[in-house]
């Protein structure tokens, strides 16, 4: 049996530790928002913690401050 959607997916990214740089990275875009809709239909390929951390600098601050 399917059950209902109970979080979007911006609730699931910001509460989970292990995406926090991927959800300020999506705050500064300005794409957060946009999957603050439970009712929405999206895929999201989120980087973890581990995979930010082997970024260099110049790319991880590109990211974090929305290019």
């Amino acid at each position: 049996m399917i059950q209902p959607v109970r979080h979007s997916l911006a609730e699931i990214l910001t509460s989970d530790m292990g995406f926090s740089q991927f959800s300020e990275a999506l705050k500064a875009s300005g794409l957060l928002p946009l999957l603050e809709d439970p009712t929405g239909h999206f895929t999201v390929f989120a980087h973890t913690e581990q995979a930010v951390k082997k970024l260099d600098r110049r790319s991880k601050e590109f990211l974090l401050t929305g290019g």
